[in-house]
């Protein structure tokens, strides 16, 4: 039994793994705000366009998904994030829940990146 165990950890650790890059294009303004407990946030709508290769055919691929970014990086985003701005979100992805039948899945960022 004990051989297992390191399997197991390995295992939940692959379980674990939640990471996340997409660009695109901010679609509206984006909102700068405040947490009740005064951590800044930042929210918007990232619009993704693309062709992608899929059982060997190309497909276009094109989403929009709600982007979400808590801590101090927020505030370097004010000066030049806007509705139309190219960039790069890397982070994980997580739901969102508006009832328990209508989830969303959404983006928490760590670092946007500006790519024009």
């Amino acid at each position: 039994m004990q051989h297992l165990l390191p399997m197991r950890l390995r295992l939940s650790n692959l379980l674990e793994t939640n990471q996340l890059a997409i660009a695109g294009v901010v679609l509206r303004p984006p909102v700068f705000r405040e947490t009740p407990a005064g951590i800044p946030l930042l929210q918007c709508i990232l619009e993704h366009n693309s062709m992608q290769i899929e059982a060997g055919l190309k497909r276009k691929n094109k989403l929009r998904i709600r982007v979400f970014m808590m801590g101090d990086a927020v505030k370097q985003l004010e000066g030049w994030l806007k509705a139309g701005s190219k960039i790069k979100v890397n982070g994980f992805l997580d739901e969102q829940r508006y009832s328990s039948s209508d989830p969303r899945i959404v983006i928490h960022a760590n670092v946007i990146e500006h790519l024009e």
